[in-house]
């Protein structure tokens, strides 16, 4: 690729510089990126590919970034990046019992990971962090606070909900398959003497 954009910079009458060598360098350094780059503007100028405008900035979601989740360090992101997962979207959908085998932590942990992952998602970034000041931690919590009736006023005050959204909220939680599979096994979990 680097000796292609060499010869065409020649057609183009661009001379040998150092520019075009730093160039060249950057596109042998991550060819794969570079073909994917020029393909793809290749085919929004032939209006085969790509021929929809992106939305604008303001309209495109956030991005779930897993640093936001408790003790995720960017080794244990790297080890999540390998199985696909590179968001907290992606992450509070998993099965735990599929992670188990391919990582080398507890499922307590996964589970915890997987549920703070699922409140982020729901929630978003400056009420994840509000409710986070509040020790509502995950999914669960917010699931127990919810359900509380002494409770649930602060925490629809913190959301910004009323007290009908909220109980919809419980209703829309328990209705989710990920969160309810997680739920059961969070619940495996817990030693039968502890358990309330």
């Amino acid at each position: 690729m680097a000796a292609v954009v060499r010869h065409t910079a020649d057609v183009f009458g661009i001379d040998s510089t150092p520019l075009l060598l730093l160039i060249a360098f950057g596109i042998g350094f991550a060819p794969d990126l570079f073909v994917l780059a020029i393909i793809r503007r290749a085919f929004q100028a032939l209006k085969i590919w790509g021929a929809r405008s992106e939305p604008g900035e303001a309209n495109r979601p956030t991005s779930l970034l897993l640093l936001m989740i408790d003790d995720l360090s960017r080794d244990k992101i790297d080890r999540l990046n390998e199985l696909g997962i590179d968001s907290a979207q992606i992450l509070a959908r998993q099965n735990p019992f599929l992670l188990l085998p391919r990582l080398p932590f507890d499922l307590g942990l996964i589970v915890d990971w997987i549920g703070q992952a699922h409140l982020y998602a729901l929630v978003r970034d400056e009420a994840f962090a509000r409710l986070r000041s509040v020790f509502i931690r995950d999914s669960f919590d917010l699931y127990v606070r919810l359900g509380d009736d002494a409770c649930r006023a602060a925490v629809c005050q913190m959301l910004g909900i009323s007290d009908q959204d909220a109980k919809l909220l419980i209703r829309q939680l328990e209705e989710d398959p990920s969160f309810m599979r997680l739920k059961e096994v969070r619940a495996a979990l817990v030693p039968a003497g502890c358990r309330m």
